[in-house]
């Protein structure tokens, strides 16, 4: 990811130099995210349960490795107020933030909810605890 990224960024500062249209670009991981969630989503409400928990475990675990692989620590921010108050208060000098997808915050919260109405609390805290323990502990979380 972080090539590909890099690639791209280096297409926006050479187009913003020369004077010239920064290029489209299509950004893919949330909207296949989303599809995932579509997917899942019509399966549960079919009465497919079991396989919709695991297409969106699928779906998330897949994203999450792409996040906890990469150079920096994976965050969500509710708003700009939010990030501004945790990188004065709460990140470490050299940390470096990256911005997950709401998208990935949504997903995994709808699917705690749904892991706790039909597996139980405990199943729910179990995703829980998986997706933050891919988080690398910073200050914020002493």
């Amino acid at each position: 990811m972080r090539s590909r990224t890099t690639g791209l960024a280096s297409q926006v500062t050479s187009a913003l130099i020369d004077g010239k249209d920064t290029p489209d670009f299509t950004f893919t991981l949330a909207d296949d995210l989303d599809k995932e969630r579509l997917r899942a989503r019509d399966m549960l409400f079919s009465g497919q349960a079991d396989q919709a928990i695991e297409a969106a475990e699928a779906a998330v675990a897949h994203l999450d490795q792409v996040y906890a692989a990469g150079h920096g620590v994976p965050r969500y921010f509710n708003s700009y107020a939010e990030r501004v108050v945790y990188n004065r208060l709460f990140a470490t000098l050299d940390e470096r933030t990256v911005l997950i997808p709401d998208n990935l915050f949504y997903a995994h919260m709808e699917l705690a909810d749904v892991l706790s109405q039909i597996k139980g609390a405990e199943a729910a805290i179990r995703i829980s605890t998986v997706w933050w323990r891919t988080r690398p502990p910073t200050r914020s979380h002493i």
